[in-house]
């Protein structure tokens, strides 16, 4: 596997996945809106971050 795809709706959907040649961690969204794919990204970083800090 090589990450995390979420649906949240036919055309909204937000992936996480590692890098497979860097020490990273990488967020993906695509929404309909740009405004929507702003918020959506910002929470999937937010929750990375979180993550990688406990």
């Amino acid at each position: 596997m090589d990450g995390l795809k979420i649906w949240l709706d036919e055309k909204t959907w937000i992936l996480f996945r590692s890098s497979s040649n860097a020490p990273e961690f990488r967020v993906f969204v695509e929404s309909p809106s740009e405004e929507k794919s702003k918020q959506l990204l910002q929470q999937g970083l937010d929750l990375v971050r979180k993550v990688i800090s406990e």
